[in-house]
């Protein structure tokens, strides 16, 4: 399913592109994730860091990072410890104060705190919540057997949650959209490296990283398009100064 879902970027400056991907990771009211779920789209939220979002995306499903909010957690400061950070209490207070509806929540043990996450979630909400472990010793020799395994296991509930089969083909197609975008996303940041394109931008650049639009439709963004179009020279464009090369930039966008 591909929705859009990050409206009115179209024609617009670069700069302006950023500061409204900065502005819909920042908004605590989800506005792409809400129009998904009005088009009759699934989400499966997870509290960061690995988590495989391929395999939920090739089931048709919004993968969505949730990493807390900038809000009071009114209603999730109860249910955790009051030494506990606040991106736990404002990532469930996201789904307690009904600004989130998920169909389903992963968590890692990436911490103390994070270990007891889907324990919590689970007990606070009706949908299925579960931990994805990953190996602890890289360089074991069982190491990719045991992932392996976790993403199968982990598979077969997305599966369920989704209502139909993610296939190879499914998995490879998401796979490419996922590599084509994080493709992108190293060449923003190589040309806001290389040409100090904007104050703040970095934000707006790290908004394309937290996916909360339609990933099949990432590339569509002129920011992206214009990575594209300048893939394995971002640092060449024949010599540009950077003030001029800034300038460019913002003429691709609105092209």
């Amino acid at each position: 399913m591909a929705v859009s879902t990050l409206p009115a970027w179209q024609d617009k400056p670069l700069e302006e592109v950023l500061r409204l991907c900065r502005d819909v990771v920042e908004d605590p009211a989800l506005p792409t994730v809400r129009r998904w779920r009005e088009a009759g789209g699934k989400v499966v939220g997870h509290f960061q860091v690995y988590f495989p979002e391929e395999i939920v995306h090739a089931a048709g499903m919004l993968p969505l990072k949730i990493r807390g909010a900038p809000l009071e957690p009114l209603h999730a400061d109860s249910r955790f410890g009051s030494y506990l950070c606040s991106i736990l209490k404002t990532s469930l207070e996201l789904v307690l104060s009904g600004r989130l509806v998920l169909d389903m929540f992963v968590s890692h043990p990436i911490c103390d705190a994070a270990r007891n996450l889907a324990a919590v979630w689970g007990r606070n909400t009706t949908y299925p919540c579960q931990i994805l472990y990953l190996p602890q010793n890289a360089n074991s020799a069982h190491a990719l057997t045991y992932l392996r395994e976790e993403y199968v296991r982990l598979q077969r509930d997305v599966e369920a949650v989704a209502g139909r089969p993610v296939r190879d083909e499914d998995l490879r197609r998401s796979l490419a959209v996922f590599n084509e975008n994080r493709a992108l996303l190293r060449q923003l940041y190589a040309i806001k490296r290389d040409h100090a394109l904007a104050a703040g931008s970095g934000r707006g650049l790290r908004a394309h990283g937290h996916w909360r639009h339609d990933p099949s439709r990432r590339a569509q963004c002129p920011a992206a398009r214009y990575a594209a179009a300048h893939r394995g020279a971002p640092c060449q464009a024949a010599g540009q100064d950077p003030r001029r090369l800034r300038r460019g930039l913002l003429r691709a966008a609105a092209a």
